[in-house]
């Protein structure tokens, strides 16, 4: 039974660690995808693209990334702010009434995209500088022995 829990815990410790890079690639996608499709069409996008954020910024406070460096504290601040302006992006124009104005709202998501793109490379650095040697096999060794 040990054995399965270590091999479960290393697994999720293994997901969270590579997810990073998919859900930096994935949300930005998504953004661009709803700037193409009609306003109407656009809701499927946003909605997927806001759950994404959240889950990246709710993976920034798992304790494998306390190892990550010094940019953990300053990754969570920017991606807690990143959410943040993403609903408000999502509720502005319902509140300025500019549903109609495709402009407005197109040119705010592409204004996030470069906001997003700072978060990113500050996620990435805290990747190249510490989380890449989370699966050496020293780690896993030392990680298995806390979980017995």
């Amino acid at each position: 039974m040990n054995s399965l829990a270590i091999i479960v815990a290393v697994a999720l410790e293994t997901i969270l660690v590579h997810s990073q890079g998919v859900l930096l690639t994935l949300i930005p996608l998504l953004i661009v995808l709803a700037t193409l499709l009609p306003y109407a069409a656009r809701g499927y996008p946003l909605g997927a693209t806001l759950v994404l954020l959240i889950l990246q910024t709710g993976t920034l406070f798992h304790p494998v990334f306390a190892e990550g460096g010094g940019l953990i504290l300053e990754s969570r601040i920017i991606f807690i702010g990143l959410v943040s302006m993403y609903v408000c992006i999502l509720i502005l124009p319902k509140v300025l009434r500019q549903q109609d104005r495709r402009l407005f709202s197109t040119a705010m998501l592409l204004a996030f995209l470069l906001f997003y793109a700072a978060g990113a490379v500050i996620v990435s650095g805290i990747g190249s500088s510490g989380l890449s040697g989370l699966l050496s096999p020293d780690h896993l060794t030392v990680h298995a022995g806390q979980v017995q």
